[in-house]
């Protein structure tokens, strides 16, 4: 099944799409030119995510929101900043938790709006079997310091320039701050996500 939604807060208007392997993909709104997800995963087997498409991803006809198609990202996650429990393997273009919970923010970047849209996505490759906590993904208004991502138990934690949307229960922050709720009946990706679903994100 697919899940589309729209949030809206100040400044900001954030839209996703979940969707299964084989279906289609994201949509969101500010903008920014680092993307940024954040894996907090339960204690146990580690999770993982990997980038979508090489060596410059581009968003098939398809495969992805009309608004996407044609439009490319990088294919490999930044080196750093990133969390103190990630490793990345593939190139750079999987990362995959090493321990605990938190600290698993990575970033994609720096993003390149084409015809005022810009577009990535991630697939999911491993989850927790027994996990308590889930994913968010957003955006950046630049990258921020490494010691700033390394403090940061999770991606909302980054503050002023950062839009999220995700965890659970599901919300949407700006600049750290929780500015709305998302319905579980919208978008709960805790209870959602399965391996091989992809999550993608357009900025506008």
């Amino acid at each position: 099944q697919r899940r589309r939604l729209s949030c809206s807060s100040p400044g900001v208007r954030l839209a996703s799409m979940q969707h299964k392997k084989g279906e289609q993909a994201a949509g969101q709104k500010p903008a920014a030119p680092a993307a940024l997800f954040s894996s907090s995963a339960a204690a146990g087997t580690a999770a993982e995510a990997s980038l979508q498409g090489s060596p410059t991803s581009r968003a098939a006809e398809g495969q992805t929101p009309s608004e996407a198609r044609g439009l490319h990202w990088p294919a490999a996650f930044c080196e750093t900043p990133r969390g103190e429990r990630l490793e990345f393997l593939e190139d750079n273009a999987l990362a995959r938790r090493t321990s605990g919970v938190g600290y698993g923010s990575v970033f994609v970047g720096p993003l390149s709006l084409e015809k005022g849209a810009a577009y990535f996505e991630i697939e999911i490759e491993e989850l927790e079997p027994k996990r308590s906590q889930t994913m968010a993904i957003g955006v950046c208004s630049a990258l921020p310091p490494q010691g700033r991502v390394s403090r940061a138990e999770r991606a909302r934690d980054l503050g002023q320039g950062s839009f999220l949307l995700g965890y659970d229960l599901p919300k949407v922050f700006a600049h750290g701050a929780e500015v709305a709720k998302i319905g579980a009946r919208e978008w709960r990706p805790l209870k959602e996500l399965s391996q091989g679903d992809r999550v993608g994100l357009l900025v506008e």
